[in-house]
Parts: C-alpha cells; sequence; structure tokens
C-alpha cells in the first residue's frame, strides 16, 4: 500500500494534473476539467488519509486528519478544484519537509559512510579472508595493509606503523603504532602492515558509538519541542471541536472546513524540531557532538563557564623539568613505568618518556584513587603514585632535602608527581604543561559572546595553577578532589548560573555530570566523553567558541520559527474572520510558512562563527 502512496510521486503526478486541468480550463473543456481535478483530489487523499489513519492507531489526532476531513468536505460540496489544490499544497510542504530533514543528518550520513564495510581475517588454517565487517567477532585477528581503514577497535598483535585518526580525534598528524598499542575503527593505517587482535566490533567501537551518539541526540528534543508537542496534542483536537461546532450553530460547511485548513499548526510543530536538528547536524559536521536538543538549549543559556587544567588549558603532553630520584633504584623505575603504564593521564604519559621499559613480569592490584593518584599493591610491596596528599595520608615520611625540592617545585608553577614505597618517597618530579595556542583567542571569544564568568579548577597545588590561570586572566581554584570540583559547580548553580564545565579526564566526571552542561574533551578519557553533553572531538576550544555560538543561533531561529508560526495563524484567523481567506488560499499561506520556516532552519547548514 505504502509503495503506491510515495507522497514525491504523488505530488509530482498532482503538479502535472493541475497545470493539465488549467490547461483544460483554459479552453472551456469545463466537464474534462471536473473530472481530472476529481481524480486528483482523490490521488491526493490516499497519502494524506493514509497517515492520518496511521497516527489514529495510536490514539493520535494529526493534522492529516484534519486535511482528511477538510478535503472530504471540499470534495462533498464538489469544490474539486480547493480539495485538489490543498492536497498538493500540504504534500508539497511534507515533502520539502522529509528532505529537509534528510539534509540535515547528512553528517551523520557521511560519517556511516567512512565506516570500513569489510576486513581481513585469519582463518582457522591461518589463511586471509575478506570478509564482511558484520561477521568479525572479537578476539578475531586482523590483517591491516599499508592505506587501508582500520575497521574494529582492538590491540596491535604485530607489525608497526602510524595511523591517521583524524574522524575521531580531528588530528591530522599520524599516531606512531607498535606492539601492544590501541587501533581505532574509522582510522586509516598511513604507513606499515599490522595484525591486529579486535577488541570492540560494529556498534561497540569508538567510531560506533560517534555515529550512534549524534543520531540518539537529533531525536532527543529541547524544553521548546516538548512544550510545542504538548501544545499541539490539545490544539489540534480543538480546532476539530472548533470546526464541528462552526459547522452545527452556522449550518456553515465551508466554512467549517476552513477553519480545519487554517487550525493547522504545522509551521509551529515543525519549526523548532527542524532547527535543533539542522543545528545538531552542523555541529557533528564540525566535530562538535552534541548529544540532544536539550542539551543546545541549555547550552544557549550558560553564563559560566569551569575548565579542568590539564589537557583542557593545556597541550596535555607535559615534559618532565625537575626531579628528584637518587633513591631510585633501576628496578623501581620500572616498577613506577609499570604502574604509570597503566594510566592515560597527561602527566603519566610525561613520566613513561623519562623512565626505562616496563617491568613484564609485575602482577598486582591497582587502585586509583581519584584526584590523588594510584597505589599498586604486588610483589608483597605496596607503591604509591600522585600527589603530596597521597603520600601524606599514606604516613609515608618525607625528608627535609626532599620537602624543600618539592617547595621549589610549587614555586616554579610546576605540577608534582611523587613516587614512594611504605618505607621512604624514592623519587619527586616537576612536571610543566604548555598552554594550547588558540586557549586566549577561545577565552576572549566566550567573554564576547555573553559567558560572564570563567573559572579554572585543578587538584594541582596553587602555584602551578596560577603559572596557568594568570597569563589567561582566569580566576582559579587548586588543590581540589574530583568530589570539591562538583561541590563548587554546585555553589555556582545555587547562585542562579547556568554552568558548563570542560574536562577530559576520569576525575572530571563528578563535575561534567553536576554542571548544566558538560562538554569534554575528544581526546580525553572514556568516562569523561560518557558523561559529557557535549564533545568537542578536535579537542580544541575554538569549538568551544563554534558550538556556543551554534547553540545561541539555533535558539535565535527557534524562536524566529515560533514567531512566524503564530503570525501565521493570526493572519490566517483575521482572514477567516473578515472573508478575505479562503480554503485554498489558507493552505497556500499554510504551506508557505512551513517553507519559509525550514529554509530558515537549513541556514543553520552553513553555519559558521
Amino acid at each position: 500500500m505504502q509503495k503506491w502512496l510515495n507522497e514525491t510521486k504523488v505530488t509530482i503526478l498532482l503538479g502535472m494534473g493541475l497545470i493539465l486541468a488549467a490547461i483544460f480550463k483554459i479552453v472551456d473543456w469545463e466537464i474534462v476539467n471536473l473530472w481530472v481535478l476529481a481524480v486528483l483530489s482523490v490521488v491526493g487523499l490516499l497519502p494524506i488519509a493514509w497517515r492520518a489513519g496511521q497516527a489514529l492507531r495510536y490514539h493520535v489526532i494529526s493534522i492529516e486528519l484534519l486535511v482528511t476531513i477538510a478535503m472530504l468536505g471540499a470534495m462533498y460540496l464538489g469544490e474539486f478544484e480547493e480539495s485538489a489544490i490543498v492536497s498538493f499544497l500540504f504534500l508539497f510542504g511534507s515533502v520539502l519537509e522529509q528532505r529537509a530533514v534528510k539534509k540535515t543528518r547528512a553528517a551523520v550520513q557521511s560519517l556511516t559512510n567512512l565506516a570500513p564495510k569489510t576486513a581481513l581475517v585469519k582463518s582457522k588454517v591461518n589463511q586471509w579472508k575478506m570478509v564482511p565487517i558484520e561477521q568479525v567477532q572479537k578476539g578475531a585477528i586482523l590483517l591491516i595493509k599499508n592505506g587501508a581503514q582500520i575497521p574494529v577497535d582492538g590491540v596491535v598483535m604485530q607489525g608497526q606503523g602510524s595511523a591517521n585518526q583524524a574522524n575521531l580525534t580531528g588530528e591530522s598528524m599520524p599516531v606512531a603504532l607498535t606492539l601492544g598499542m590501541p587501533v581505532f575503527a574509522g582510522s586509516y593505517l598511513v604507513e606499515g602492515n599490522l595484525e591486529v587482535k579486535a577488541q570492540k566490533v560494529g556498534a561497540e567501537t569508538a567510531f560506533g558509538q560517534i555515529i550512534e551518539m549524534i543520531e540518539e541526540a537529533q531525536d532527543q528534543k529541547s524544553p521548546i519541542e516538548k512544550t510545542i508537542d504538548h501544545f499541539a496534542r490539545w490544539y489540534t483536537p480543538a480546532v476539530l471541536g472548533l470546526a464541528l461546532l462552526v459547522g452545527v450553530l452556522n449550518h456553515n460547511l465551508v466554512q467549517a472546513i476552513t477553519i480545519l485548513i487554517l487550525g493547522c499548526p504545522g509551521a509551529l510543530v515543525i519549526g523548532a524540531p527542524i532547527a535543533m536538528v539542522t543545528g545538531i547536524g552542523n555541529g557533528a559536521k564540525h566535530g562538535i557532538m552534541v548529544k540532544g536538543g536539550d542539551v543546545l538549549a541549555t547550552l544557549a543559556q550558560v553564563d559560566t563557564v569551569v575548565f579542568d587544567k590539564t589537557g583542557t588549558l593545556t597541550v596535555g603532553q607535559p615534559k618532565v623539568q625537575n626531579k628528584l630520584d637518587e633513591n631510585l633504584t633501576q628496578t623501581q623505575a620500572e616498577v613506577l613505568a609499570t604502574i604509570e603504564q597503566r594510566s592515560n593521564h597527561p602527566l603519566a604519559q610525561a613520566l613513561l618518556r623519562v623512565l626505562p621499559q616496563p617491568m613484564s613480569t609485575l602482577v598486582g592490584q591497582l587502585t586509583v584513587k581519584n584526584g590523588l593518584g594510584m597505589v599498586f599493591e604486588g610483589n608483597n610491596q605496596k607503591w604509591y603514585v600522585g600527589n603530596e596528599h597521597l603520600i601524606q595520608i599514606s604516613a609515608v615520611p618525607v625528608t627535609t632535602k626532599q620537602r624543600k625540592f618539592i617547595q621549589a617545585i610549587e614555586d616554579a608553577g610546576q605540577s608534582l608527581v611523587l613516587f614512594a614505597n611504605q618505607e621512604r618517597v624514592l623519587a619527586i618530579y616537576g612536571i610543566a604543561d604548555q598552554i594550547r595556542v588558540e586557549t586566549k583567542m577561545a577565552l576572549r571569544a566566550l567573554r564576547q559572546i555573553g559567558v560572564q564568568k570563567m573559572v579554572m579548577m585543578t587538584g594541582d597545588h596553587a602555584q602551578a595553577a596560577e603559572a596557568v590561570a594568570n597569563p589567561l586572566t582566569l580566576s582559579y581554584e587548586s588543590n581540589l578532589l574530583p568530589a570539591d570540583k562538583a561541590d563548587l559547580i554546585q555553589t555556582y548553580q545555587k547562585a542562579g548560573h547556568k554552568v558548563a564545565f570542560v574536562g577530559d579526564g576520569v576525575n572530571d566526571g563528578p563535575a561534567l555530570a553536576q554542571a548544566d552542561v558538560g562538554i569534554a574533551m575528544g581526546n580525553g578519557a572514556e568516562v569523561a566523553i560518557e558523561t559529557g553533553d557535549v564533545i568537542l572531538m578536535h579537542s580544541n576550544l575554538e569549538r568551544l567558541v563554534h558550538a556556543r555560538q551554534l547553540a545561541q543561533q539555533t535558539q535565535k531561529i527557534v524562536w524566529q520559527n515560533i514567531t512566524l508560526a503564530l503570525l501565521t495563524v493570526a493572519f490566517l484567523l483575521l482572514g477567516l474572520i473578515f472573508n478575505f481567506i479562503y480554503m485554498a488560499s489558507g493552505m497556500f499561506v499554510h504551506e508557505m510558512s512551513i517553507i519559509i520556516v525550514i529554509l530558515n532552519a537549513l541556514r543553520l547548514t552553513h553555519f559558521r562563527p
């Protein structure tokens, strides 16, 4: 049935038929003109009535039902020209709406098209076989050739090379890959050949989750969309009731039918959703993943932005600047490297660049102390890696020389990492990071577009915080645990502020969840990305400016569309009262208002700050 009710084909047929009917009218073939219009009315009615029937199955009184009743009434009165024109205009507006929604989802479709379709998998007889990606299972060994796209999330089992992960991170610089390193679906192997063990496949991969995230986000509704939907639930039945009342009391079927046509809230219903979907699509195209229209609406209202320090305001690639490790043996340094290898914190990566190779034989239990560091228990020994507070609460003694070194590191504004066993501190490292190149300009731009308050929060000591905050003209809070960050955000919220938090680490999870809008850097920890409402895939603060302006522009267009829709309804009602609007002309104005709000929303497709 649906095959024969294709709205695009029916709309084209109606358009051609109306042109033909107009020709017959010009040459005074009135009977033929009437028959053509009658056939067109029936043809146009079918897809509209079908949609009305489908809605009624779920106890929904839809706009299609109003138009169906109006068209049946017009046909009963012999107004076939009116009913044919109404059906054409209604279906034409519906087709444009569908095409607009399809266009706004093009960014998601382009991502889907980037996903690999096949993979080279090692068979049981150690031969490589090309199979559809849907048949690849966890644990399978895949061969990735030079220039090929990586089809799974996994780990390198053999070979070495480098991969372009721009589809995931936005970073165009290739990432070197060697034995044991992770690889991600959607990235390209630009050098070398690899054998990879599949750990995540299909929708479970990071690439698959990004696509799913955007698709879900485009279905999430903002508060204004929910309000309009609620309004439409009672408004449409009210219009139907009003039309029946007018028809019964005035015995005027034409006026009742006209009310049904003029009362359709089409532009009002479509105006907000099409703008939100288009805005989310624009964000996806520019590496900004927004998890729903409600997030976009809230982001437009944010007046306070709180930043994590390391990896957010800074590059997240710190280097060891100073160290005191005269008590550190080679074996202990290998133990430290083994512990740090299990962390993705930027400070851990900095230490790994100056430490020897990790121990492959070290076995034990690692406990992460959020905001403090890590504790490793193995080989009948406890090892502590973290800040000074972790060492203090663990009751590890610190010598006078070490205290002076700690003070010197703090005075230099460097981050501290201490390594200790149960008896003493074995090594102290002073680590410094660089402020991101775009940070100053991004903060200046945020102030110019309405962000009134910006604060940096860090678990680092005051001097390290000051070294980053002062050049950026930011206020700061230091020596904070993850729960402290969330508590401070709650304090701002109680004072009436709409707060966004920008972070990238595991310890940013509570703050991201507490904020009105949690914004995660795309190169951050998985928990931060899962908790965040907005993901900056390029890990660039200029994208934050884009996201904020996109949210503001989307809200602006939403209200423009709502205003236009309400003005259209008011105009049509006045036309009905003063008898200068009739059924066909009313439908023309109604459909034109829908087209205008769609075109207005589509401006967001090409939006750039």
